[in-house]
């Protein structure tokens, strides 16, 4: 685990006597910010890219602020757009909290895309009742259930 970075605590970084130090965030634990023995911080994220797990330089410090790397650290695979013939559908949005698991998901529909699409390419096999469609092979699900 890392420390909690802060400006203060990024300036206050000092340089090892030869090679890198690598300061983990505490709270984004592939977040952090790179020392050179020459005093030069930059900031860096960790990545999974075609299957391997790379180290992503975002900037050096100060020429962007901590806040900065931070929203370029939010990586594109975090990000799941849903497309089709050009349209987005849907996207899928998570937020790290560890390697291991995600602190917050998030799903986003635009409805009327989505259900116009599915709509569009699922057949209506039946009605269960005036407010209830029936598509695909819902009909041997409904087809169990009694109307109370």
């Amino acid at each position: 685990m890392g420390t909690a970075l802060t400006d203060l605590a990024v300036r206050k970084l000092s340089p090892p006597d030869k090679g890198q130090t690598f300061h983990h965030d505490a709270s984004h634990p592939n977040f952090g910010v790179c020392v050179s023995h020459g005093g030069t911080k930059s900031f860096f994220v960790f990545a999974t890219v075609n299957g391997r797990r790379k180290r992503i330089t975002l900037g050096r410090y100060p020429t962007i602020s901590l806040s900065q790397a931070r929203a370029k650290g939010q990586t594109p695979e975090q990000k799941v757009i849903f497309k089709y013939k050009g349209l987005n559908l849907a996207e899928l949005e998570m937020r790290n909290d560890s390697t291991v698991h995600y602190r917050e998901i998030r799903f986003n529909m635009i409805k009327m895309r989505a259900l116009d699409l599915l709509f569009s390419n699922i057949a209506r096999t039946g009605q269960y009742s005036n407010e209830v469609w029936l598509y695909g092979t819902t009909t041997k699900r409904f087809g169990r259930w009694r109307r109370g």
